[in-house]
């Protein structure tokens, strides 16, 4: 089986992927998912310890509960 690599775009802020329908067009102004204008930007303050950034759905420790 062959690997292709297929460019993309990952939201710095609610860690959402994507690729663009047509690639020719310049990079996006928002991201598709929480519309922010700063999704190329890395966050000044990491998120809460329990979230993992590069998972789109959110773990809770035992802990929290």
């Amino acid at each position: 089986m062959a690997y292709v690599m297929i460019p993309g775009f990952l939201c710095e802020r609610c860690a959402h992927r994507w690729i663009r329908k047509q690639p020719q067009l310049p990079e996006p102004k928002v991201c598709p998912k929480c519309k922010s204008p700063y999704w190329n930007t890395q966050r000044q303050r990491p998120l809460r310890p329990d979230v993992d950034p590069l998972r789109n759905d959110w773990t809770i420790s035992r802990e929290a509960v």
